[in-house]
């Protein structure tokens, strides 16, 4: 039984008309912490601007003697209210030790009515470590730290995101090195700092799933097959042509990760089960060596480049480990990035690895921009284990990533010119559609069509960030972009403007129809 769903377009105002979107930028936490500690609250928040300020400002209350270590001050006063120097005052009947009831009258912002030259002396030190710190930050800044806005750079990122069917053979990493080449060119106004996630090669996860499943029952086959895994890609790095002093290393690694494959899957046996750890950190492997194997080809082509194993970056919630999912699933399995320590994990990165690799000094007027190749699919959780965003996840990688840089648009390559209004294997007449909302998208996606991971809208709904399917095999063609807002049903019938479609004026009320195979309807 094929269970169908039409895809029904909202009147043609809800276009025009997008919802408002919310992002969920990381701010200063409005609470303060106590004195030299982290926020204990579970707000992603603390890590702002000042935190680095309080532990300074604890010493010299401290040694002032207004305070005593970490009890100086009440971590999360109820009603706060804002002061100067990051500091906030409850009402009357609260004080901050040490200050007396010189703070928190409401008429100020500042600190108000100091009582003595102690707290002058307190209030002259927090000043000299804000405006210290803040002049740290603009220096950072101007030194090209900040990753969203790379020194020199007229564009933001952008981001592409290849599969597993787009890397296949040498040929096709071949075709995606160049076409990222072209990218970064940009198109007319300086270089684009170039971001690109990639999949395994074409077969690899489900060989490595082989490798894990045989070892249970024969672990010289396990040996055997992983040994054809490691052969298939390291022919693949050899037929890409790159000389010894890119490839050598990049096969050693490749190998001595083949041996801890073994020593993980050995165990199995006498278990006679495997963990979903397990199983999440052995396939993980292939996009480790996809990611080298393409960095290794732009190297070949004098391109300012980098890889990055996303393990060292991307950090999301314990507990989110429940196997891989099934392939072609439309769910990452409660899988929530940690926000604050990713972002902080991105900056330093591009704060070290990219500024000692060149990247802040580029030429972009000159054609001159960074691609930096990411392994897709892998993440680690906030206790250091390893694991995934599970099966398709990659596209939830890409447009994590996105939000971290702040990109400009994310581009997903398939083989396809974009989104169809249906099956072309089994509607010949479909088309692609020129755009598409986020809402949409995400529908067509549960129901069957391979559009885009549905969990990978929702960093780009939080940044507002469009995103483009397009086809690797015809990259002139525009194909369809997913952006904006579908109205509520209530914002329609608010604004009156409700109206009945006609179909001889071209106006179609259905945008798509998907399908799912094998479903079987019980009636109970």
């Amino acid at each position: 039984m094929m269970m169908m769903r039409m895809m029904m377009s909202p009147s043609p105002q809800s276009f025009d008309k997008p919802r408002d979107l919310k992002p969920t930028k990381p701010t200063r936490c409005e609470r303060v912490p106590q004195v030299g500690r982290a926020c204990t609250s579970r707000c992603e928040r603390a890590g702002g601007p000042l935190g680095p300020v309080r532990g300074k400002l604890a010493k010299t209350l401290v040694a002032l003697g207004l305070a005593s270590g970490a009890a100086a001050f009440n971590p999360h006063p109820p009603a706060p209210r804002r002061l100067g120097l990051g500091l906030v005052a409850e009402k009357k009947s609260r004080q901050l030790p040490g200050f007396g009831n010189g703070l928190g009258n409401g008429n100020h912002p500042g600190l108000v009515r100091a009582a003595s030259a102690k707290r002058d002396a307190v209030v002259a030190a927090a000043a000299t470590m804000v405006g210290e710190e803040r002049g740290e930050q603009g220096e950072q800044a101007a030194e090209g730290a900040d990753v969203s806005k790379p020194k020199g750079s007229a564009q933001g990122w952008e981001v592409h995101k290849f599969g597993g069917a787009s890397l296949a053979n040498a040929e096709l990493y071949r075709t995606v090195g160049d076409l990222l080449i072209a990218e970064s060119a940009g198109r007319g106004e300086g270089a684009i700092p170039t971001m690109a996630i990639v999949s395994a090669m074409g077969g690899m996860t489900d060989l490595l799933i082989k490798v894990v499943d045989a070892a249970l029952v024969d672990f010289e086959q396990a040996n055997k097959d992983l040994k054809d895994a490691v052969d298939r890609q390291i022919s693949i790095l050899t037929d890409l042509g790159a000389p010894e002093e890119i490839t050598a290393p990049i096969e050693e690694r490749i190998r001595n990760d083949a041996k801890d494959i073994l020593s993980v899957v050995q165990s199995l046996r006498m278990i006679n089960t495997v963990p979903p750890v397990t199983m999440e950190v052995v396939t993980g492997f292939g996009e480790i060596w996809s990611a080298q194997t393409l960095f290794a080809y732009l190297a070949t082509q004098g391109r300012a480049c980098e890889w990055i194993d996303a393990r060292e970056i991307l950090v999301v919630k314990d507990g989110a480990s429940s196997g891989l999912g099934e392939k072609g699933a439309a769910s990452t399995g409660g899988v929530v990035p940690l926000w604050a320590e990713t972002s902080t994990r991105m900056s330093n990165w591009w704060s070290s690895v990219g500024k000692e690799r060149g990247f802040h000094d580029l030429n972009y007027s000159a054609g001159d921009a960074p691609i930096v190749v990411v392994t897709g699919f892998v993440a680690r959780t906030s206790s250091g284990v390893p694991t995934t965003l599970k099966r398709s996840g990659s596209d939830y990688s890409a447009t994590i990533f996105a939000k971290l840089t702040g990109a400009s648009r994310v581009t997903m390559w398939k083989n396809t010119d974009g989104v169809y209004t249906a099956d072309p294997r089994r509607v010949p007449e479909a088309f692609p559609m020129a755009s598409l909302t986020y809402d949409e998208a995400m529908e067509l996606a549960y129901f069957g069509a391979q559009v885009l991971h549905p969990s990978a809208m929702v960093p780009c709904i939080d940044g507002n960030i469009p995103v483009y399917v397009r086809n690797i095999f015809n990259p002139s063609f525009e194909g369809t972009v997913i952006r904006g807002r579908s109205a509520t049903l209530e914002e329609v019938n608010a604004d009156f403007r409700v109206r009945n479609w006609r179909s001889k004026k071209g106006e179609v009320p259905i945008k798509g129809i998907t399908s799912v195979d094998q479903a079987a309807l019980l009636t109970l």
